[in-house]
């Protein structure tokens, strides 16, 4: 049992501080990690914050194009609306035109 007992005091020795160094470097790295990672969150909600109001300024633009687009259709649509007006007018005057043209004047 000596040479059991002295072979497995002599594994302690060499490998018990081995190993706890190994456990540090694990804490160590671990907190590396954790705080790398709180770092990279913080990053990403920095982005989705900045993506978000990115997105609203482009939303208020379109909604903003949007309405000039309704205005202009609009106008578009009054602009036909004149056009045929005017169409009918002409085509009004020509009527009249040939009405009293038919008909001479008794003095």
């Amino acid at each position: 049992m000596d040479i059991v007992e002295g072979l497995r005091k002599v594994i302690q020795e060499l490998l018990v501080p081995e190993l706890r160094v190994l456990q540090t470097e694990v804490r160590e790295l671990s907190m590396r990690f954790e705080q790398m990672q709180k770092q990279t969150n913080e990053r990403f909600e920095q982005m989705q914050e900045q993506m978000d109001r990115r997105f609203n300024l482009v939303f208020k633009e379109f909604h903003s194009l949007r309405e000039a687009l309704g205005e202009i259709s609009a106008k578009l649509d009054l602009s036909a609306r004149v056009s045929r007006i005017e169409g009918a007018q002409e085509e009004i005057k020509r009527e009249l035109d040939r009405l009293f043209e038919r008909k001479p004047l008794s003095i």
